[in-house]
Order: C-alpha cells, then structure tokens, then sequence
C-alpha cells in the first residue's frame, strides 16, 4: 500500500544500521509494520514503535536478502534459506536439506497458484510440499529478481554465473522461457 503524502518527509532513527549490501527491500506486513534490511537481520517500524530481529529469532547471521509479503500476509526473508515469520515473533528456515540448490536465496515469490519460488545462488526453486523442487534447465545461474505478471506468469532476472551475462526469463508450465 501506497499512501500520498502532503507533509514532508519525516526522518527516524534507526535501532540498528540499514544495509546497502544486502538489498533495499520494504515491505509491510498485515500489522501495519515496514520490514527492510539490515546488515544481521530485520528491521521493523510501526506507528507504536520499532524493532530488529536477527539471529536470535531465527534469521540468517549475514542478513536477509530479499523480503516478501505473500497473498495470506505470510512475510518471508530469503538469505542463507528461505524464512518465514511465524505468528509468534520465531522463524522457520528451509534450506538446501529441503531441496534448494543453494543456501543463497536472492529473491522470493508467492505466486498466485499457491506455489512459493526461491530464486537461489544456483538456480529457481518451487515448492512440492514441504520439499523443494528445482527447475530443469535453472543451474548455473543467479535468480536475483521474481515478478509476477497480470496473467500469472512467473518472470526472473537472472545472471549467469560463467559470462555474468544477465537475463531476463518467463517460466512456463514449469519450464524457462528466455
């Protein structure tokens, strides 16, 4: 959600540093809280007040990557796996013993068929179950960016890991698309 402003900007101090190398993601939750970045964790901000959560809770120890919110208001943090905060402030991880190809996850998408994508240091990954699944064709290469377009095709930006060459690619019926 996107609100107009009429008063200027309003600057807040931050608990803890935001970080540029891990992304600049802002997503808001169900209640009302922006996530974003830091260099350990997460950052959160709410008109009540503002939090991190790190490895404590959970989260990856080099910060998370990417942030989504899906259709169910799910918030999920892709980073050494793939994160998902639980209704009580604890995160579950899924990893490569779950099926990624690679514990970096660059990027996170809850499609609108249900599925949730993980794009990864070393292919696209979707979920079966509780596993995950890797697309034919996906290896050796980077899914930094996924989108989803109006008729619910599922779209990656991509570089390849052997030219650096990057790419933008449409998934269909499960298959690339370049």
């Amino acid at each position: 959600r996107l609100d107009h402003m009429d008063a200027p900007a309003q600057r807040i101090a931050t608990p803890a540093p935001l970080s540029v190398v891990n992304g600049s993601s802002l997503v808001e939750d169900p209640h009302g809280r922006v996530w974003t970045q830091t260099a350990t964790g997460l950052l959160w901000f709410h008109d009540s007040g503002s939090g991190v959560a790190g490895g404590r809770e959970g989260l990856p120890k080099g910060g998370a990557m990417a942030l989504a919110v899906d259709g169910n208001g799910t918030l999920w943090a892709g980073g050494d796996g793939v994160h998902k905060l639980l209704g009580d402030g604890a995160w579950t991880v899924q990893t490569t013993a779950q099926g990624l190809p690679a514990e970096l996850v660059w990027s996170v998408h809850r499609a609108r068929d249900g599925r949730l994508w993980a794009g990864t240091a070393d292919g696209l990954a979707v979920t079966e179950g509780r596993t995950w699944r890797t697309l034919p064709g996906s290896r050796q290469a980077q899914y930094m960016a996924l989108a989803e377009d109006d008729q619910g095709a599922l779209w990656a930006g991509t570089i390849a890991q052997s030219a650096g060459q990057t790419c933008l690619v449409k998934v269909e019926r499960d298959r690339l698309r370049a």
